[in-house]
């Protein structure tokens, strides 16, 4: 059957790439050279458009996502990973030199840990208040031959100290949870939920991260699109330094890494 005509199945015509590359096994830059599919990947692709267009997420109904060019499987314990994160992981990637200790707040499904693990030296840790989380993390891990050290805990509490600290927290304000994706009622509320202003998170790890990274290290966390200045803040008034906020190909603002300062 022809691409062309598989993409008319879908309401977003876009995730005909997304759906191609992760049945199919390939890279999303290999299915732009497809022409046409068989009879069976055609049939399971129809299959996972009716869902799909029920607002179901497309990375729940084939089972996982393509991040970093890793499969990561996902399931309704974890968030699904979305691509506009790989700018964090490629920020990380960029600053480490050899041989960091990394640690991984919120790891949910562990694609960032997991990243950062498959493409440098580093030993990384990933911690996530979810067990469940947990446990899909460490099958992750397993799937992709890295090595993480993966717990269950809440935040930094009872953490050591380590050179980078990266997360990507819920940072999304309760009544805006679904304004523009339906899809997100199906994944865990806890992955997106960021308190009333969306900051919680960032307050609990800006003032803790301190302690918990070594003198010449630094945090880097997901932010949303309107966040910077806040967060920006926060960190200044708890005297971290090099502060950069980073945006995404759409120009939006997504990633803040700061150093540390003095406490």
């Amino acid at each position: 059957m022809k691409v062309s005509e598989l993409r008319k199945l879908f309401i977003d015509k876009n995730l005909l790439t997304e759906v191609l590359s992760y049945v199919l096994g390939i890279s999303r830059s290999d299915v732009f050279k497809l022409n046409e599919v068989d009879v069976k990947t055609a049939k399971r692709v129809k299959r996972i458009a009716k869902k799909v267009n029920r607002g179901v997420p497309l990375a729940y109904v084939s089972g996982g996502v393509w991040f970093y060019d890793l499969p990561i499987m996902v399931n309704r314990h974890v968030l699904c990973p979305r691509h506009d994160t790989e700018i964090l992981v490629y920020e990380v990637l960029q600053r480490l030199r050899g041989g960091e200790q990394v640690l991984d707040l919120c790891t949910g499904s562990g694609c960032i840990a997991i990243a950062i693990a498959k493409n440098s030296d580093a030993r990384v840790f990933a911690t996530d208040i979810s067990k469940k989380a947990v446990e899909v993390a460490r099958k992750n891990a397993v799937m992709n031959e890295v090595v993480v050290s993966f717990d269950c805990g809440d935040l930094l509490d009872g953490q050591g100290v380590y050179d980078v600290i990266v997360s990507n927290p819920p940072y999304v304000r309760p009544p805006e949870i679904g304004a523009h994706d339906v899809g997100v009622f199906y994944e865990p509320r806890i992955a997106f939920d960021g308190g009333p202003d969306g900051l919680w998170f960032y307050r609990r790890i800006v003032a803790d991260a301190h302690r918990h990274l070594r003198a010449d290290g630094f945090l880097a966390m997901e932010i949303g699109y309107d966040q910077a200045e806040d967060v920006r803040n926060l960190l200044a008034s708890h005297n971290w330094c090099n502060i950069e906020i980073i945006k995404d190909l759409a120009s939006r603002d997504r990633v803040v890494i700061a150093k540390r300062g003095s406490e």
